[in-house]
């Protein structure tokens, strides 16, 4: 997370710019930007527990703070559909949609939660005529 911050300073932007975080886990990159830098954000993260996390860290900050985050509770696909996401509850991190991935060997697929979530087109989330720019994406 530490290279967003200099990527965005170097990055053209307007007034209308906006980094788009695409799973966006607990936070830790949203964090990173939101201190080291004066950046609009929209968060996507679908896994209710880590989108939770993300937002209790969020409403315990200062207000001005918070007013520059927006976090969308949804996954992004090529359309809109209902999924399962599957993650270890040893490691939030590697949640991932559809299928079972194992962080070890010695994993069974029962060491997994599965929750059920949205998926949508990010075009059904933002106006491509909004007028807003984009010039950073962090995507995982």
């Amino acid at each position: 997370c530490d290279i967003l911050p200099k990527l965005w300073a170097e990055a053209t932007k307007t007034p209308n710019s906006v980094y788009l975080e695409i799973g966006a886990n607990i936070g830790s990159c949203v964090m990173e930007m939101l201190l080291s830098t004066d950046a609009k954000i929209i968060a996507f993260e679908p896994h209710p527990y880590n989108g939770w996390v993300l937002q209790q860290t969020i409403q315990s900050l200062d207000p001005s703070l918070q007013r520059r985050v927006v976090l969308v509770p949804v996954g992004l696909g090529s359309e809109s559909a209902t999924r399962k996401i599957f993650a270890s509850p040893s490691n939030m991190g590697n949640s991932v949609v559809g299928k079972v991935i194992k962080d070890t060997g010695g994993q069974s697929n029962s060491d997994f939660v599965e929750h059920e979530i949205h998926i949508e087109p990010l075009s059904a989330i933002l106006d491509a005529n909004s007028g807003m720019d984009v010039p950073l994406v962090k995507l995982d």
